[in-house]
């Protein structure tokens, strides 16, 4: 459901804009066209009879009167809003509020003189919110740059890592490892109908749930894997292949900076 105040911002915006075309501007808050024409032409009623709108050749026109209101709403919404955010000590509503303030305050006359008045609030507590906050950001940086070391000293321990890539770097990956040593007997673990698939294509027999792929035959089972969207998992030398949608390599951390 639309607010009176959000169709008079849309005249305000479009100043003679067709009774149509507003109600399509409401259309999608509401259920189906004629509620939401019930509800505007309500809205309508109710400003004409205040004089706040006017209504000439089915064009709408808000009138000085109308501004007014709309402006006053509009101010004393944002002097809530702003209130509510420093009693709540919400940081990031308070600092929006506040940003909104002082930037219309440069260009709209009176709206710091309605703001001081009606103001909640005192300075302090905005003072308070900040040094809050302040205390805060120093305990982050401090943890922050004690878990930066920890993950440092975990790596050189060389802790489970795991690193995800897109399933058409299969190939391009296991290459890299080769290169570097890494050329072994690849184990496959998978569904059995998946199993006994790849060891018919690539000419091997499966044992009992696994299927040892030997490095002659490697890119045999890399090009079946590159055709087929299939599910394996792929162990080498300490490094597990889950092979889906992506790749999920787990290693420890020394291995895994490898790739």
């Amino acid at each position: 459901m639309v607010s009176k105040e959000a169709v008079l911002l849309i005249l305000k915006q479009r100043q003679g804009i067709k009774y149509n075309d507003v109600l399509s501007s409401i259309l999608s808050d509401y259920s189906s066209i004629n509620s939401a024409r019930a509800a505007l032409s309500r809205i309508v009623r109710y400003f004409s009879a205040l004089g706040y709108i006017t209504r000439k050749s089915g064009s709408l026109y808000i009138t000085d009167k109308g501004n007014a209101y709309l402006y006053s709403r509009m101010k004393s919404k944002l002097i809530i809003k702003l209130n509510s955010s420093i009693k709540e000590k919400n940081v990031n509503e308070t600092v929006k509020q506040l940003s909104v303030l002082i930037e219309r305050s440069k260009i709209e006359d009176g709206l710091l003189d309605i703001a001081r008045k009606n103001a909640g609030f005192y300075l302090c507590e905005v003072e308070q919110i900040w040094c809050e906050l302040d205390k805060q950001s120093k305990q982050l940086a401090y943890l922050s740059g004690v878990l930066k070391k920890q993950i440092e000293m975990l790596r050189e321990m060389d802790f489970p890592n795991k690193r995800v890539f897109s399933r058409d770097l299969l190939k391009e990956i296991f290459a890299r490892l080769f290169e570097r040593g890494e050329k072994d007997t690849l184990v496959i673990t998978a569904p059995k109908q998946t199993l006994d698939t790849i060891a018919l294509k690539i000419g091997l027999q499966t044992q009992a749930n696994t299927l040892a792929v030997p490095p002659d035959k490697a890119f045999d089972l890399l090009d079946f894997l590159e055709e087929k969207n299939v599910r394996v998992s792929i162990a080498l030398h300490g490094f597990l292949f889950s092979v889906g949608e992506n790749i999920e390599v787990v290693a420890p951390a020394s291995k895994l900076d490898l790739l």
